[in-house]
């Protein structure tokens, strides 16, 4: 949806700059790329797509003699988006359904979330034609941490002067900035006064005071302390570990270790040497005494040698 919207926009632009509605959709189908480009060229034919850039509407105006007449005029731009639409998407009356299922299941757990809740309800939430309807805006209000959720309530009940709180007046934008406001006042005075048992702050507001820009401002000896700590605890934790491990090294004389069976394995013996003249071992065949008298009886004849 998101992208169609960048598409009827960057159209505007084209025509504006003196393009038709023609010359604007060619334009738009130049710069496909991804999905949307082998979508383009593979699921439509040439006959659909020819369709869709040469498609003319007529409508009945009014001339300047006050008569009626019908006119052709160029609307292959809606066409390619409704095209797209239908491709991509499916039916828009569907994906709206959708948007209402995704906006009454939306919650924002703790306020460190506050930002990605507010960014996901606005992009869903003007997508429809009942944005401005106070049921939406209780309903982003009711989606907040429950404590908080009372807190925003009873301050607009404040300023209404009792009255019914003004929803169709208020803005989406002046209840965020409210919001944030509040938001931003407890983290000021959080520290002044006792913790509600209702609300604990480390819990329900994470990070939201930092991400406003509100930060703590704490004196030297302060931050020289928690960096004490911080590195005690370090220590502690690899201390810890290094003794769990030892433990396994360390053991009582009355703790029962068993040990995996070991397998003895005995040197194998080396292979036996056997003479090939006299097939006796522990003797090569160039060691052999029986070949050397032999030699010496018939070395006046080397062809028997």
């Amino acid at each position: 949806m998101n992208l169609l919207q960048e598409m009827r926009m960057t159209a505007m632009t084209y025509k504006a700059k003196g393009n038709d509605d023609k010359q604007s959709c060619v334009l738009l189908i130049v710069g496909f790329n991804g999905a949307l480009r082998y979508g383009w060229d593979n699921s439509l034919d040439n006959v659909t797509r020819e369709s869709v850039i040469n498609h003319t509407e007529t409508r009945t105006i009014e001339n300047a003699e006050g008569e009626l007449e019908q006119v052709e005029t160029q609307n292959a731009v809606e066409v390619l988006i409704h095209t797209i639409t239908m491709h991509f998407i499916g039916n828009p009356k569907e994906e709206l359904e959708s948007k209402k299922i995704i906006l009454t299941n939306l919650r924002c757990p703790t306020l460190e979330d506050f930002k990605w809740y507010k960014d996901v309800f606005i992009t869903n939430i003007f997508q429809r034609n009942d944005c401005t309807q106070a049921f939406w805006k209780k309903r982003f209000i009711a989606g907040l941490p429950t404590y908080f959720a009372e807190r925003i309530t009873n301050k607009l009940k404040e300023y209404s002067g009792g009255q019914p709180i003004p929803w169709n007046s208020i803005t989406y934008g002046q209840l965020f900035a409210f919001i944030k406001k509040e938001g931003l006042a407890i983290c000021q005075d959080h520290k002044d006064k006792k913790r509600n048992e209702k609300f604990q702050f480390k819990t329900n507001m994470g990070s939201f005071c930092e991400q406003y820009g509100y930060n703590q401002l704490n004196p030297p000896s302060r931050s020289k302390r928690i960096k004490y700590k911080n590195n005690q605890r370090k220590f502690r934790r690899h201390y810890q570990k290094y003794n769990n491990q030892n433990k396994k090294f360390n053991k009582k004389p009355n703790d029962q270790y068993y040990s995996k069976n070991k397998r003895s394995y005995k040197p194998n013996d080396k292979q036996k040497i056997v003479c090939w003249n006299c097939k006796r071992p522990e003797h090569k065949s160039s060691e052999c005494k029986m070949k050397r008298k032999i030699n010496e009886i018939f070395q006046d004849q080397p062809d028997i040698q």
